[in-house]
């Protein structure tokens, strides 16, 4: 089924744009081309009122820190950011009040010291962080730490020439479509709050022991679409999800090496609703996978705090004020309900939208999607 509602696209994305219309853009510039308003990232990110706008052309600048505003960080390609000691994060970000966001995409991170990876440090914020396109560089192995965040959502995250690894506590994390894996040890540990991995690699290294994909305490993850999980060889046996909590995953997630899931877990298998939005040649594509003879609807909004509906396991993502249902039909075997928008881009840079999906079946339940990021140019 593929239903355009281009009606409903204009005035929601009227709504998202009056809240973004009073942005400000500086350009970050390293070379001090024509044009620029800083060379320095980090006075930039220091200085710019609430709200602004940093588009960073090509360079290798020192790490930033974003603390207790909204900010979007656009990098053009062949942007790099790197710590300015061994261990210093090369981004953090803190302190993001409740209602505001920081946006952080093209960027990739490294260590300023031979032989070390760059860190991104993302903690206490109660309004969103939205990790887009970016990626750990260099290195043995690089470093995603997320504390006391109520809602961050990361996409298209990885190292391609090396190693990284995630830490997250008191969170609640969605990644999609990225790649989390270690040279050694443990790929992804969480304590407390709750993980969603849509389409993701999680995977332990060859070498020391625990080795488990995921290690988790008091947690809640649930795992969808293909997602890969894949444990150490490093001692006997070896869990691919290891600790305690609970865990679902859908039928199509595949265990690699060992057991998948260590005695203190409570797992089961399920197909859930699963939402996939992207955008690319001008247009976003969105689709909501859910059991066939199934009523589902499309919605989208602004990022908001994680909300947990009764009578609904997963919690809902959509800033209310700004939520719109875009589409809605029922599910046929092996077809995903679908819609598109043509986008030729807004009034301010990188507009950013969450889109998650609701289903109803025939008694009754309701079941959440995963949410889906997309950052609109």
């Amino acid at each position: 089924m593929r239903i355009f509602a281009p009606r409903l696209f204009v005035v929601l994305f009227g709504a998202l744009f009056a809240r973004a219309t009073q942005a400000q853009t500086f350009v970050v510039d390293i070379n001090n081309g024509p044009g620029t308003n800083f060379t320095s990232l980090a006075t930039a990110a220091s200085t710019v009122p609430d709200g602004a706008v940093l588009v960073v052309r090509a360079g290798s600048y020192p790490g930033m820190a974003i603390s207790g505003k909204s900010l979007k960080v656009l990098a053009e390609p062949g942007v790099s950011v790197f710590g300015t000691t061994a261990s210093a994060s090369a981004i953090a970000v803190n302190g993001v009040p409740a209602g505001k966001s920081v946006v952080l995409q093209g960027l990739t991170v490294s260590s300023g010291f031979p032989g070390w990876a760059g860190r991104i440090s993302l903690f206490n914020n109660q309004g969103s962080v939205l990790l887009d396109r970016s990626r750990v560089g260099g290195g043995v192995q690089g470093l995603l730490t997320v504390q006391q965040c109520d809602a961050v959502l990361v996409r298209d995250f990885n190292n391609p020439s090396g190693a990284v690894r995630a830490e997250v506590a008191q969170s609640h994390l969605v990644c999609e479509n990225s790649r989390i894996v270690v040279s050694q040890g443990v790929a992804l540990s969480i304590t407390g709050g709750s993980l969603q991995l849509r389409d993701c690699t999680v995977a332990a290294g060859v070498f020391a022991s625990p080795a488990n994909a995921i290690a988790m305490a008091a947690s809640e993850v649930r795992i969808l679409g293909n997602s890969t999980l894949q444990a150490g060889v490093a001692g006997t046996p070896q869990f691919c999800v290891a600790g305690t909590g609970t865990v679902r995953h859908e039928p199509s997630v595949s265990f690699v090496n060992g057991v998948a899931f260590g005695p203190g877990l409570t797992a089961t298998v399920a197909t859930m609703p699963r939402m996939r939005a992207s955008f690319g040649g001008g247009l976003v594509a969105v689709e909501l996978h859910g059991e066939p003879g199934t009523i589902g609807a499309i919605a989208l909004a602004l990022v908001g705090t994680p909300l947990l509906v009764p009578g609904i396991q997963d919690a809902l993502w959509l800033d209310p004020a700004s939520t719109t249902v875009v589409t809605f039909g029922v599910f046929a075997a092996g077809a995903p309900i679908t819609t598109s928008l043509p986008w030729a881009g807004g009034p301010v840079p990188a507009v950013r939208a969450v889109w998650q999906g609701i289903t109803l079946d025939a008694g009754g339940g309701l079941a959440l999607s995963n949410p889906s990021l997309t950052i609109l140019p």
